[in-house]
C-alpha cells in the first residue's frame, strides 16, 4: 500500500508514484521495483530527520539543526556528513569549540571523504578564531 503524505494519505498507484516523483523532480523518471521496496521503521526515520534538517537548514535555525542531528547520529552513528554538517552549525552558532570538535571527528573518522580539505580548511579558520579570543 502505498500513500501520499502531502495529499492527506491518498493511496496511490504504481502509475500516480511516478507522477509525483515527476512533479517533484520537475522531469519523468521511469521508477522501478528496487523503488518500492519497503523501509525499516530506522530508515523511515533517518528520511524524516534529513526532511527536517533541510527545512531547518534553509531556515538558518541552527539550534533545532543541532537536535536534529543528534537524533540522526543516535540512530546512525557512522553517519560522516552529519557530524561535519553538526560542526558548521555550531560555528554558525557562535559555538566553535564544538563545531572544531565534530569537524577534527569527521576528518580523523573519515579521512578520504571527498570534502576533507575543505573541512581542514574551515577548521584552521575557525582555529585561528578560538586563537584570537584566547
Amino acid at each position: 500500500m502505498l500513500l501520499d503524505p502531502f495529499n492527506r494519505g491518498a493511496l496511490l498507484t504504481v502509475e500516480s508514484c511516478g507522477e509525483v516523483v515527476r512533479r517533484a523532480l520537475g522531469r519523468a523518471v521511469h521508477l522501478q521495483a528496487e523503488h518500492f521496496a519497503p523501509v525499516t521503521n530506522r530508515q523511515f526515520l533517518v528520511r524524516m530527520l534529513a526532511n527536517l534538517k533541510g527545512i531547518y537548514w534553509r531556515q538558518e535555525a541552527w539550534t533545532k539543526v543541532v537536535r536534529v542531528i543528534d537524533r540522526t547520529l543516535a540512530l546512525h552513528p557512522s553517519a560522516a556528513g552529519e557530524r561535519r554538517d553538526r560542526g558548521a552549525a555550531w560555528s554558525n552558532m557562535g559555538r566553535l569549540d564544538r563545531g572544531a570538535a565534530d569537524w577534527e571527528r569527521y576528518l580523523t573518522e573519515f579521512p578520504d571523504a571527498a570534502d576533507h580539505e575543505q573541512v581542514r580548511g574551515q577548521l584552521r579558520r575557525v582555529r585561528q578564531k578560538l586563537a584570537q579570543l584566547n
